[in-house]
């Protein structure tokens, strides 16, 4: 037996067939945010250019979504999951199908990262100031160390008095917050 779902990613709509229930939402999430934000290998940034968002990346994660029209036509889904990103943390909202009368149960958003840690999962957010405001980066806690090692070899490629040096080390410095790694190891090149 299957539990379908419908997953709003920023707009873009998405159905699954399989494993709709919240736990198994929950990896296709993880899988999503894995595939969204993976180290840089070019040397140029920390994080690879992958285009398209989290709606892309979450077909990256998740081969078997199709898209969907995002009209009221719920192909029998069981939930519907809206991921929303923006000025501030990711939020995520669950909303179960009524058994009987077949609406939306909606509930009160919750901070995606705290839903899926709450589960198993290990991402965080990474935050971090750069020119033009605080910027709020969805990753695995493993992708996030190894953005924070990026970040810190491309600092020190740079001489003291280069601000990309010191840009690119409170990059770092921001990754090993987000993943839970000491500081000073990553990010001693400021």
């Amino acid at each position: 037996m299957s539990t379908s779902a419908i997953y709003n990613i920023d707009g873009q709509y998405f159905y699954t067939h399989w494993d709709g229930y919240p736990e198994g939402a929950a990896v296709r999430l993880f899988n999503m945010i894995h595939e969204l934000t993976q180290p840089a290998r070019d040397g140029l940034d920390e994080v690879r250019d992958a285009r398209g968002g989290l709606g892309f990346a979450f077909v990256r994660g998740n081969l078997d979504a199709e898209p969907h029209p995002g009209s009221y036509d719920t192909w029998g889904a069981e939930y519907l999951y809206s991921v929303k990103t923006g000025a501030g943390p990711a939020q995520v909202v669950i909303a179960p199908r009524g058994r009987t009368e077949g609406v939306w149960l909606s509930q009160e958003p919750l901070p995606l990262v705290d839903w899926l840690v709450s589960l198993g999962h290990p991402v965080c957010e990474c935050e971090y100031a750069p020119y033009f405001g605080t910027v709020y980066r969805l990753a695995t806690r493993e992708n996030a160390g190894a953005c924070a090692a990026a970040a810190a070899a491309r600092a020190e490629r740079y001489g003291p008095e280069n601000p990309n040096r010191a840009g690119f080390a409170a990059k770092a410095r921001a990754w090993a917050v987000a993943a839970g790694i000491d500081v000073p190891e990553v990010a001693a090149v400021a």
